[in-house]
């Protein structure tokens, strides 16, 4: 919850917070409570459109002299000593090779970490996730929007998405 807030300072939304068994019920009443401790109220939806922050990060790191490659696979790692000194990757579009080197080599392969890092890593990092998405026309008004994406279009129908979509 604190690399949100990190993440987030100095926008529009809230900082996160626990809550409390009775709290999280007043949020959510829906919540099976049998086992229930409590809850962590947070917010991650400044962007509207994550793939067009994607596209723009992507455009801000050619500006300043990044090679930057879509469809591309990492083959192996460029490793001298204990050192990651870049990686071998294939371009999927056109099937050539390339070695890419950095002073920094960043592992961002989100649910496929562990299937990049291959023989590097040490420990499992995230085993994998998976997103599950739920369309819903409407939920109970008690949930508000906080538990929502906003609306949009999809086979003419306005619809949200509820909720967090890796689990």
């Amino acid at each position: 919850m604190l690399a949100y807030d990190a993440l987030s300072l100095g926008k529009s939304l809230p900082a996160h917070r626990m809550l409390s068994r009775d709290a999280a019920l007043e949020q959510a009443p829906g919540l099976n409570s049998k086992e229930l401790l409590g809850a962590a109220l947070y917010y991650d939806a400044q962007v509207e459109f994550a793939e067009r922050l994607v596209v723009e990060n992507a455009l801000a790191a050619k500006d300043h002299g990044a090679t930057v490659m879509t469809y591309a696979r990492v083959e192996k790692f460029i490793v001298d000593q204990d050192n990651v000194l870049g990686v071998e990757l294939t371009d999927l579009i056109s099937n050539e090779r390339h070695s890419m080197r950095g002073r920094l080599t960043i592992n961002a392969g989100g649910p496929w970490v562990d299937k990049v890092a291959g023989p590097l890593a040490t420990r499992r990092l995230i085993g994998g996730t998976k997103g599950v998405i739920s369309l819903s026309p409407r939920l109970p008004a008690r949930l508000g929007p906080r538990f929502m994406s906003k609306p949009k279009r999809i086979a003419g129908r306005s619809l949200s998405f509820p909720g967090t979509t890796t689990i």
